[in-house]
């Protein structure tokens, strides 16, 4: 962990926790992790099926406030939480959107 968040890679990473994936099984402490210790320089991060709840959604959102570079996002069947949840997340995630300027692709699924 502590050697990809010093990292250089400019290019994407894709996360994809659907069963079988080989990242499936990861514990949502050691999923939120992961995400902070990426390289904050990627251009695009995509991510699938992740059941980890607020605490990981919230680990996405402090990692695209300090991307210096994001210019890819995908977030596909995220668990986020009951309706609160979902709508705080949602609500701390657009305006989060709303302030990064290199963005040049969103999906949202």
């Amino acid at each position: 962990m502590a050697a990809m968040s010093k990292s250089i890679k400019k290019d994407g990473m894709e996360f994809d926790f659907v069963a079988g994936s080989g990242f499936n099984g990861l514990s949502a402490e050691r999923a939120v992790d992961m995400i902070c210790h990426l390289p904050p320089s990627i251009e695009g991060l995509e991510i699938f099926v992740a059941p980890y709840g607020s605490p990981f959604m919230d680990a996405v959102i402090d990692w695209i406030e300090r991307s210096t570079n994001l210019k890819t996002l995908c977030i596909d069947h995220m668990i986020v939480g009951g309706r609160n949840g979902g709508r705080d997340a949602g609500i701390k995630l657009s305006k989060t959107l709303a302030a990064k300027n290199t963005i040049e692709s969103l999906r949202l699924w």
